[in-house]
């Protein structure tokens, strides 16, 4: 949610965009992706298990692919 909170506050212009794009959505499917694939409720063990660190290739590579959900939402692609 850190690039709808930049979107909506980095300009009036930006913020009334966000506005008019938030007014059309359909569910949250518009602008928030489904992540109910992706690994969580993973305690520190688990996670270190998995990933090792947030610096590690695993991690990085899910990171990726969670940005790229949230571009590819219509939200973001209406700007």
């Amino acid at each position: 949610m850190t690039r709808f909170g930049e979107m909506a506050t980095s300009s009036p212009e930006s913020a009334r965009k966000i506005q008019k794009a938030m007014s059309g959505i359909k569910d949250y499917s518009d602008f928030m992706p489904d992540p109910r694939d992706l690994p969580e409720h993973m305690d520190e063990t688990e996670f270190k298990q998995r990933f090792q660190s947030v610096d590690s290739p695993a991690y990085q590579e899910i990171s990726k692919q969670i940005d790229a959900r949230i571009t590819a939402t219509p939200i973001y692609n209406s700007n």
